[in-house]
């Protein structure tokens, strides 16, 4: 039983502990999401000025 008690602080430090990281990481990954959207209708408007 004392072996799930610990694991379970640890569990629970651990994710304390990563939960800003995972937050700046979902930001950054959805900054890069829309980067490539942008980057996208960039090449179709290309595509079409060549077409």
């Amino acid at each position: 039983m004392l072996k799930y008690v610990v694991l379970l602080s640890l569990t629970c430090i651990l994710l304390t502990d990563l939960t800003p990281a995972l937050r700046e990481l979902g930001i950054a990954l959805d900054k890069l999401a829309n980067l490539l959207d942008k980057l996208k209708d960039l090449l179709e408007a290309i595509l079409k000025i060549f077409k």
